[in-house]
């Protein structure tokens, strides 16, 4: 089994942006700069055969390039003890409706997928339950105004993660141009 999601990547220049804001929140497990990435669906363990057909499928999903920024930055969940630490993704229209050409097409092959609220977003970090509030919230506040300038999204993936006590690690399994 192969626990998958599919994502578009983002460029390196825009990674390098977002390593030199990893750090000021301690015990703060910080995404792997390479691993740095927008989630459209995180679909969760396939097996070979529905490996398979999910690449068969994605392959058909037509959509055209856009342009996006990352902007701000935020916790999840927003009541109660943060988890994760993300930047925004805007604007989401073109993000959103690529995530449904990808569900139905993941649909169209029988896959589940997880279906919470699609809420576009680069995860800088996870927390550990008990991470100091305070911490978050200064850093919170220091990144707010944080954005970087529009950069082109022309390609997806299918990703598969790979989970260990240092963190995930991502890599890419088919990658998908868009028009």
């Amino acid at each position: 089994m192969t626990r998958t999601f599919v994502a578009c990547g983002l460029p390196s220049a825009v990674r390098d942006r977002l390593t030199l804001m990893q750090g000021g929140i301690p015990r703060a497990r910080w995404v792997d700069p390479d691993g740095l990435h927008v989630t459209l669906t995180f679909i969760g363990e396939l097996g070979g055969g529905e490996l398979a057909a999910v690449v068969d499928a994605l392959g058909e999903v037509e959509h055209s390039g856009f342009a996006v920024r990352l902007a701000g930055c935020g916790v999840f969940p927003t009541s109660g003890p943060p988890r994760v630490v993300w930047t925004g993704v805007e604007p989401a229209g073109e993000l959103a409706a690529l995530k449904r050409g990808v569900d139905r097409a993941l649909t169209g092959v029988g896959v589940e997928f997880e279906r919470r609220k699609y809420r576009p977003h680069v995860t800088l970090a996870r927390l550990a339950a008990r991470t100091h509030a305070d911490a978050v919230g200064s850093y919170v506040v220091r990144y707010g105004a944080f954005s970087t300038a529009s950069f082109e999204i022309d390609e997806f993936a299918l990703y598969e993660s790979v989970l260990s006590p240092r963190g995930a690690r991502y890599y890419r399994r088919a990658v998908f141009r868009l028009g």
